[in-house]
C-alpha cells in the first residue's frame, strides 16, 4: 500500500521522468543529474542512494509510516524540480 501511494504521488511530479519498483524499493528517474537530487535531499534530512541507470534509490523502512514518507517525497519532488 505505501508503495503504491508513493509511486501515485510521485507519478507525472515536474522533474521526475518515470519510477519503478517494487513495494517500498523505488527507483525514480529525474530531470536532474541524480547526484545532485542526491545532494539535496541530504539537505532536507533524506537519505536516498543512487541505482543503476541514473536513478535515485528510496529504500525507506517498512516501518514508516504515511506522514515520514509524504514528507520524503514532498522533498524528492522538490529537488527533482
Amino acid at each position: 500500500r505505501k508503495g503504491d501511494l508513493a509511486r501515485a504521488k510521485l507519478a507525472g511530479k515536474p522533474g521526475i521522468e518515470r519510477v519503478t519498483g517494487l513495494g517500498l524499493m523505488i527507483g525514480v528517474k529525474t530531470v536532474r543529474n541524480e547526484n545532485e537530487v542526491i545532494a539535496r535531499l541530504m539537505e532536507k534530512g533524506v537519505l536516498a542512494l543512487t541505482a543503476h541507470g541514473g536513478m535515485v534509490r528510496l529504500l525507506p523502512p517498512l516501518t514508516i509510516t504515511d506522514e515520514q514518507l509524504g514528507r520524503a517525497l514532498d522533498a524528492l519532488i522538490d529537488a527533482a524540480a
